[in-house]
């Protein structure tokens, strides 16, 4: 680096701002806990294909686990945090958060519970039935059905939506939380 520049690292280390990736990851690990926890739930209680109860838990979990992220990523550090700073916390809760909870439903489905996909699998079939498609039709979709549910593609899904809707409730949240240092606005 030339003499008499600093990087962006440098500049924020300076004005007492912590490292993004840090303060991230450890809200990532925080939400990520609480979606392991209520994944082992609601597979105990046998109530993991109601999908709009747990969709509602996993936006509710992100909105606050990103809103506590941008709240001790501005705790410690000068106060401050930028809207495209809160896109990056956010979007590593959910790369961090996303990566836990998909290598826990990987493992659980690999080890403990292996009808899991067998049923799910069941009952898609009975649904592309219902639908009026012919056995060739339905013998296809069983065929990208059961590629789709393996478990390496499950894991991938499951990171990438993760990373997808955290960073979406970012776009939104970091609207909220944002606390600009007024001498960095031009």
């Amino acid at each position: 680096m030339e003499q008499g520049r600093t990087s962006y690292n440098e500049e924020a280390r300076a004005v007492g701002q912590p490292n993004i990736w840090a303060v991230g990851a450890k809200g990532g690990l925080y939400t990520g806990l609480i979606l392991i926890i209520f994944s082992k739930i609601q597979f105990l209680f046998e109530i993991s294909g109601d999908n709009l109860a747990s969709s509602i838990f996993n936006v509710i979990s992100f909105v606050i686990g990103i809103a506590l992220t941008h709240k001790a990523f501005r705790d410690q550090g000068n106060g401050y945090m930028s809207y495209s700073q809160g896109l990056g916390l956010g979007t590593i809760v959910g790369l961090v958060s996303g990566t836990m909870n998909a290598l826990f439903l990987v493992v659980y489905i690999s080890l403990v519970d292996d009808t899991m996909i067998s049923s799910q699998l069941a009952k898609a079939r009975i649904e592309f039935e219902n639908q009026g498609l012919t056995d060739a039709q339905v013998d296809q979709a069983m065929y990208y059905s059961e590629m789709m549910v393996s478990p390496p593609a499950l894991f991938f899904l499951a990171v990438i939506g993760s990373i997808f809707y955290a960073f979406l409730l970012s776009l939104l949240i970091s609207a909220f939380t944002k606390n600009t240092d007024p001498e960095l606005e031009f």
